[in-house]
């Protein structure tokens, strides 16, 4: 048995462990990585790197930062500033849609990981002091699939986004324009808060039945004293990282660390409640997933799945709006469990190559590529900005129910709309 039939088979048998929920998520996801290096797909020393890795760093640096933000007091006179603006948040409805515009176009012009981390902790703050009327769990998940799709707005929404333009480069000798998917992103951004605002805030609601997360940072935010100085060097630090992730100073990871130093040097806050504020459980999953995807792509499997569906549907006779549906379905669906980087990489190449070989145009396959796999909204194990807001609790399950809608509606506006922009 070939080493890419082995790594499909491990996919599909993580997917099924997620799904199950019979184990932790972080357990699930270590059990796919560690399946990857059994079949050789990955080293020990591969695996054991993604637990190092710079997502892995970011998020413990953001997540030191961020408490100390709270631990100052800074974060509940945020909150207490942002309560008093009635319109915005008079309802959890009205702070969700607010949210949704404002990081979506925010997104647009930001890479679309540091947009996630400046709004997690407002939200967290507002709900707060909101005596139960806003929660995370209905405002983090909206406000992170909002986020995926605005960040396929320019060539800097994300790393994806440069890699589909060099991909389509690399094929027919020419890129992507800094705005070339922005058209297609307006259109699902609006469709995206419209499903969230008429129907998706109601679903949440059946389907989020657990309890809001309540931790220590919301307590803090509450109750803890406010201490200027400290608050800050806590403020000054987190506005300093974000600028340092807009420019591009350093890696993330990096960045972050950085960040999560100055705040314990400054006693902001203490190194015993820095180590208890990392979510460790998000950091495992990610580790394990990114461990997964590697081997995937390593094994060759994702040419594989890519080649397999496009002659299924005819190859280099096919119709290219078929071609194009089958384009956008295949990125998304994939998506949901494979690297957002290695589907572009694989998938760009193929589907540009056929493009050319029917006529069409090339860039329209790589946008609808590149653009689709922001819309993978139906699992937390993609990407980053998923696994980010999984602290408030959020079960695999729960973002297959509330996510795989507004997933096929994206898929069917795409469908319509693309060949449409692109005069197949």
């Amino acid at each position: 048995m070939s080493q890419s039939t082995m790594a499909i088979i491990v996919l599909i048998i993580t997917i099924a462990i997620f799904v199950s929920q019979k184990v932790a998520m972080p357990v699930a996801a270590l059990i796919g990585g560690l399946l990857m290096v059994i079949i050789g797909a990955l080293t020990p020393a591969n695996f054991c790197s993604y637990f190092g890795n710079n997502v892995c760093l970011l998020l413990a640096g953001v997540a030191v930062v961020s408490a100390a933000m709270f631990e100052t007091g800074l974060s509940a006179k945020i909150g207490a500033a942002i309560i008093k603006v009635k319109v915005l948040t008079s309802t959890e409805k009205a702070f969700l849609l607010g949210i949704m515009v404002v990081s979506g176009v925010m997104s647009i012009f930001v890479a679309n990981v540091p947009v996630v981390a400046l709004f997690m902790p407002i939200i967290a703050t507002v709900a707060a002091s909101s005596q139960g009327r806003i929660t995370k769990k209905h405002l983090y998940y909206p406000m992170v699939c909002t986020v995926s799709v605005c960040g396929a707005g320019s060539l800097v929404g994300s790393a994806t986004n440069l890699l589909g333009s060099a991909a389509l480069e690399e094929t027919v000798g020419f890129g992507m324009e800094m705005f070339a998917m922005l058209p297609v992103v307006l259109i699902l951004m609006a469709v995206t808060v419209l499903y969230f605002f008429l129907f998706g805030y109601q679903l949440q609601q059946k389907v989020f039945d657990f309890p809001e997360a309540k931790d220590d940072n919301e307590n803090a935010g509450e109750e803890q004293e406010y201490r200027p100085l400290q608050a800050w060097i806590a403020g000054l630090t987190f506005v300093g990282i974000m600028i340092m992730f807009i420019r591009g100073v350093w890696n993330f990871g990096a960045v972050a660390c950085l960040g999560a130093v100055i705040c314990v040097l400054a006693g902001c806050i203490s190194w015993k409640k820095a180590v208890q504020k990392i979510d460790w459980n998000t950091i495992i999953t990610i580790a394990g997933a990114l461990a997964l995807a590697g081997g995937f792509s390593n094994s060759g499997a994702g040419d594989v799945v890519a080649n397999a569906v496009v002659n299924m549907f005819g190859g280099e006779s096919a119709s290219p709006v078929l071609i194009m549906c089958v384009a956008i379905v295949l990125t998304s669906a994939v998506g949901c469990f494979m690297s957002h980087n290695a589907m572009v990489a694989v998938l760009v190449p193929i589907f540009c190559t056929v493009a050319t070989k029917l006529g069409s145009d090339p860039l329209a396959f790589a946008v609808a590529v590149t653009v689709a796999i922001n819309i993978c909204h139906a699992t937390p194990v993609s990407t980053t900005i998923y696994m980010m807001p999984l602290s408030a609790g959020y079960r695999f399950n729960d973002f297959v129910k509330v996510g795989l809608p507004i997933l096929i509606i994206s898929d069917i506006v795409m469908c319509i709309i693309m060949p449409v922009l692109y005069h197949l």
